[in-house]
């Protein structure tokens, strides 16, 4: 078990950093050169790992085929995987995200418990890593269905806060293992994640919604935090959602034209790299900024517009001035 356990370690500190840098290719090949024929384990570690990049892509039918295959492979085999209960961990948290990206709550849900459930009770380094990756897939889907939520309903609120709570023990547990023997940087998704979560800027309907100054002076917070803690050494995958997430931020500062700015810096790094997962939500966020700075400059050039033009359109994509500086 403790070989087994190295061997996770050394094959997950190789291809994570590919992976979150989106050097899909250097990854590809590096996984193809680990393969070992007859060793069932290592075969299914580097297909489950390999699913995760499929996903990223954006090809989520061939991404949930691979896990369903390893699941298979490790259901039917009679030879002995010291790692099992780890391969099953990982399957469930890989389909998670799958299920998720196809907003599929229920099955995300589903299979996020099963994860949890599977995951061995110890407190070993390799349990603890995907006990915050679990606690920081847990804090995603809840991020994803509470775009969904009206803001006024008490309902979202605490889905809100279950979701930071989730998120905030998985930064602690993150932080406590970076710089070990497993590469993790949960704790820097995270803290974009509680971003996020204050700037609610997720979906058209929740960028019409209004947010507190306090939500953006915590997001503030935290991505001044991330800036100066991790700007040199930020992955380019980690660069895409630090730059939407300062999109949103600008976004509801009213500062329309550097959000512009920081949108289409994340689209053309998601387009250049092949997160095509990203590209959807940065161009819907375009369209609608650039509405914005459209009618903003149309203001500026026409004061004495009718007050029912106004009202017309600022029920559409305008934040409230609540959320301008």
């Amino acid at each position: 078990f403790e070989k087994s356990m190295k061997r996770f370690h050394i094959i997950l500190n190789n291809l994570h950093p590919l992976r979150d840098s989106g050097n899909f290719k250097d990854f590809t090949s590096v996984a193809d050169g680990m393969t070992s024929k007859g060793d069932l384990e290592l075969e299914l570690l580097i297909l489950l790992e390999k699913s995760v990049i499929v996903s990223d892509q954006n090809d989520l039918e061939n991404s949930e085929a691979m896990v369903l295959e390893a699941l298979s492979k490790l259901k039917n085999s009679e030879a002995k995987v010291e790692m099992r209960d780890y391969l099953l961990t990982m399957a469930h948290m890989y389909l998670n995200g799958i299920y998720r990206r196809q907003y599929k709550h229920g099955k995300a849900a589903s299979t996020i418990a099963v994860a949890e459930q599977v995951l061995p009770n110890s407190q070993n380094e390799i349990t603890r890593f995907f006990k915050a990756q679990i606690l920081y897939e847990m804090a995603s889907n809840l991020t994803i269905y509470i775009n969904s939520v009206p803001l006024h309903l008490s309902a979202r609120k605490k889905l809100v806060e279950q979701s930071k709570h989730y998120l905030r023990q998985c930064i602690d547990l993150s932080i406590e293992l970076d710089g070990g023997n497993v590469y993790i940087k949960e704790h820097q998704f995270g803290l974009l994640q509680l971003a996020s979560l204050d700037l609610n800027c997720g979906t058209r309907a929740a960028r019409e919604q209004i947010t507190s100054d306090k939500c953006v002076a915590d997001a503030q917070t935290c991505l001044r935090v991330v800036q100066e803690k991790c700007e040199d050494e930020m992955s380019e995958g980690l660069k895409i959602q630090f730059l939407r997430a300062k999109s949103d931020l600008n976004y509801r500062l009213g500062e329309f034209k550097t959000a512009q700015s920081e949108a289409s810096q994340a689209l053309s790094l998601a387009e250049t790299l092949g997160f095509n997962s990203e590209i959807i939500p940065i161009q819907e966020r375009l369209e609608d900024i650039s509405k914005l700075i459209t009618f903003t400059e149309m203001m500026s050039l026409e004061p004495s517009l009718e007050e029912g033009s106004v009202n017309s359109l600022s029920s559409s994509t305008v934040p409230s001035e609540r959320n301008f500086s």
